[in-house]
């Protein structure tokens, strides 16, 4: 399952790059290399609960040191042979990518006659292939010019101007909710109170689900949903009819009682999907600083049920008088 909405930024940096491609000293043929030789992209994919999270991106380009009076062939391949020489150039230590994980959507591109650059082709990637990778594991893909054909330009002498290297990081985790990361990593656009006034609380626990509409009314410091108990419970939950289906991608619940969160997503408030737990501290702050809990993509759903673990030791409980034993907002990130 690919879930909308990407892990990470594909990250391109140079490891070796040259300009001069041109490393037949005295002789006057043209080349054919990269463009951008010698480079390495960096991407990801992420296995969660709820399936993969893809931030892979690799597009490969050859050209030609000028242009050419018949089209130039170019065949293409992944060549696994280069990774030790890779790691041992580079002081890394990537895998050579498993076979049947990654392949080119086509081997071969075409320099048009009188054109110095072929078409692109691109990586992909197979989640059936998936199940051979090791968590927390990252493989080297080396894509590198085999062969030349149809004009008399000539292969690039030095294999570092054949080839282009691309990264896959993999790793998993037992939640979808994003743990670290910055106001750059929120994704979609903050519920307004006039949402939340179109939401039902249809259940509670601990809360009454009659008051549920005091966090969208009235003055904000007023905005009080008080727990029914006013003392140490030890979990509090609510489940929201949105009224409508939504691509949820966050969520922000403002209680200072709360040690651990989890929420859960339905289509039909029957079948729920566990989108996973997180601790209070495992937030991202947006430029209002509000605390999000954010997810690393969104999910669909028309119900959303919060469960609230407390902490029956924080100083709040001590005046449920001031409303301070109370959720004091609640919010979507939706991703419509």
């Amino acid at each position: 399952m690919l879930l909308g909405g990407m892990l990470a930024a594909t990250t391109l940096f140079t490891s070796c790059s040259e300009e001069k491609v041109y490393d037949f000293d005295g002789i006057n043929y043209e080349r054919v290399y990269m463009q951008r030789p010698n480079t390495t992209t960096v991407g990801s994919v992420l296995k969660t609960p709820v399936g993969y999270i893809s931030g892979f991106s690799g597009k490969v380009t050859v050209q030609t040191s000028g242009p050419m009076a018949t089209a130039t062939n170019v065949t293409l391949a992944v060549d696994k042979s280069l990774v030790d020489s890779y790691n041992s150039t580079n002081k890394t230590k990537y895998e050579a990518i498993p076979d049947g994980v990654v392949s080119l959507e086509k081997s071969n591109l075409t320099i048009a006659a009188g054109k110095v650059v072929s078409d692109t082709v691109s990586l992909a990637l197979s989640e059936e292939g998936y199940s051979k990778l090791k968590a927390d594991v990252s493989y080297l893909i080396p894509v590198t010019i085999q062969q030349s054909g149809g004009s008399d330009a000539h292969l690039a002498k030095e294999a570092k101007f054949r080839s282009n290297f691309f990264v896959l990081k993999y790793t998993e985790t037992n939640s979808l909710i994003r743990v670290g990361g910055s106001a750059s990593d929120l994704i979609g656009t903050a519920s307004t109170d006039n949402i939340g006034q179109a939401w039902t609380c249809i259940a509670a626990e601990d809360l009454d689900a009659s008051k549920f509409g005091d966090l969208y009314t009235g003055e904000e410091w007023d905005r009080k949903w008080l727990l029914i108990n006013g003392k140490e419970v030890l979990t509090a939950s609510f489940t929201v009819d949105l009224g409508a289906s939504h691509k949820v991608a966050g969520f922000s619940v403002n209680c200072d009682l709360i040690k651990k969160i989890g929420i859960q997503i339905s289509s039909d408030n029957n079948k729920w999907t566990n989108i996973g737990d997180a601790n209070k501290n495992d937030v991202i702050r947006d430029i209002n600083w509000v605390a999000w809990y954010t997810f690393y993509a969104s999910m669909p759903g028309r119900y959303v049920k919060i469960t609230m673990t407390l902490d029956p030791s924080n100083w709040a409980w001590q005046y449920p008088q001031w409303g301070y034993c109370s959720v004091r907002s609640f919010k979507l990130l939706l991703d419509d």
